[in-house]
């Protein structure tokens, strides 16, 4: 349950600006440094992930090759 809470508020960081999320936060121990720790994680994005690297519009991206 406590990974589905971490991703959930990962990719909606505004439920932080809640005062409930906070002090559910605060009083659950571990929860804000896994929060922390998820959103150290890599980001990928479909480019990246199919092996085009460089992004849109940059040097050796999908559209420049």
């Amino acid at each position: 349950m406590r990974d589905v809470v971490v991703d959930v508020i990962s990719m909606n960081v505004d439920l932080l600006d809640r005062p409930e999320i906070k002090e559910a936060v605060q009083d659950t121990a571990n929860l804000a440094f896994e929060l922390l720790m998820k959103s150290r994680e890599p980001k990928i994005g479909p480019v990246q992930s199919f092996g085009f690297g460089g992004g849109f519009g940059q040097q050796g991206g999908l559209f420049n090759q």
